[in-house]
């Protein structure tokens, strides 16, 4: 299994306020210790810089109220590229919480208790971020729907609407992404549960598209997206 190491992770850090920059910093080199020592951790002052970065950011911890673009601009920025950005919300501002609730945001710290939520959070945010898979070496597995098989071939679909062809049976795949939180719903699809966006029945909904879902594997289906939702829910 190809997962992604803390050589290839950037966490970042964005607040218009250079002492809660250094106090977070502090806290999250605390954390990543020599476990996660190599990882790379950016720092920046205002939404623009964090948009304007090149490369992937996989952990963003982001103050919500910044001059400018403020952090929920930068969350709603972040959606609509697609990008795999995990955020964590660090706010005074308690009331704004519902506002910036969405897709890719991990969690929410109060400044008053940072040190100790920080702590308790970002370890099991890194162990997540680690398990994406690169298919057949070559396809981000955060970035794929589904796959559906058809004898020794299989169909992968892009969140960006793309569709890929690899030469491998979905017996192999299921193998290849155990442990990347892909289910396997109907003995010719392959799911991947960070997607679903609707109730399991007979079918799923995945992204905009609705797949089958087998009577023999439904009950299996259900628990482990129930498993999958209790363990990633946030905080």
């Amino acid at each position: 299994m190809g997962i992604k190491s803390e050589k290839e992770m950037v966490l970042y850090i964005c607040d218009d306020e250079l002492i809660w920059q250094q106090r977070i910093r502090k806290i999250c080199e605390g954390i990543l210790g020599e476990k996660w020592a190599e990882c790379t951790i950016v720092m920046g002052k205002s939404g623009k810089e964090v948009l304007d970065y090149h490369g992937d950011i996989d952990i963003l911890i982001l103050d919500i109220d910044m001059l400018g673009i403020d952090g929920i601009q930068v969350k709603n920025q972040l959606q609509k590229k697609n990008r795999n950005t995990n955020i964590i919300f660090v706010t005074n501002y308690s009331e704004r919480m519902r506002e910036a609730f969405g897709s890719g945001v991990f969690a929410f710290v109060d400044k008053g208790a940072v040190e100790g939520n920080l702590n308790h959070i970002l370890p099991e945010l890194i162990e997540r971020v680690c398990r994406y898979v690169k298919i057949d070496g070559l396809y981000d597995s955060r970035e794929v729907l589904y796959l559906q098989a058809e004898g020794s071939y299989t169909d992968l679909f892009f969140r960006n609407r793309e569709r890929h062809t690899i030469r491998k049976n979905l017996k192999e795949l299921e193998k290849e992404l155990a442990g990347a939180d892909f289910i396997r719903t109907h003995r010719s699809y392959l799911v991947n549960m960070n997607e679903i966006t609707g109730k399991i029945a007979n079918t799923v909904l995945v992204g905009q598209q609705e797949l089958p879902v087998s009577v023999r594997l439904r009950n299996k289906v259900k628990e482990a997206y129930r498993i999958f939702c209790r363990k990633n829910a946030g905080y």
